[in-house]
């Protein structure tokens, strides 16, 4: 756990940085411990796309969060020649993995879409595959579990069934 004072002063050191050099120098800074620095592939222009890695390069991040696809692409990340592709480009760009999420259960809610079982269950061989220890589940837009008892229950239920494979 990062302490505090830890905290600040790393804070301070890069917007300080920032202002003195026109430019973040985050990447410099996460090393800090444990902790990287990376974001989802969505927040850098680059859904499901090998794009991130690069991007995640350019702009200092230490890696990327990918998405495991999405619905028109089958959730290609399920793929081992997608994830080979992944893993070329973090080597040329010396960025790595920082989570995995999957974004399309916004729109196809696990509470009630059959198919999203499997998008889960795929998700940990992915995630083991690409030496990822996390895993996003969203849980927003046509997911949204806020008030929806029935909606919980169910993905309760679904977890339960699917995590022992984790």
């Amino acid at each position: 756990m990062i302490s505090r004072k830890d905290f600040i002063k790393t804070g301070t050191l890069g917007v300080l940085g920032t202002a003195i050099l026109g430019k973040p120098i985050y990447h410099k800074l996460s090393n800090f411990g444990k902790y990287t620095i990376g974001a989802c592939d969505w927040s850098i222009n680059n859904i499901s796309n090998l794009g991130a890695m690069e991007m995640a390069k350019q702009i200092g991040l230490d890696g990327a969060q990918l998405s495991l696809g999405l619905k028109s692409n089958d959730m290609h990340l399920r793929r081992k020649d997608v994830q080979e592709a992944y893993k070329s480009l973090a080597k040329i760009f010396k960025v790595g993995f920082t989570g995995l999420a999957i974004g399309e259960l916004n729109n196809y809610p696990l509470k009630s879409d059959s198919q999203t079982d499997q998008w889960v269950y795929d998700s940990i061989e992915v995630a083991k595959a690409l030496g990822i220890k996390v895993v996003l589940l969203a849980f927003f837009a046509e997911g949204d579990l806020k008030n929806d008892k029935k909606g919980t229950d169910a993905v309760v239920q679904k977890l339960k069934t699917i995590m022992p494979h984790a």
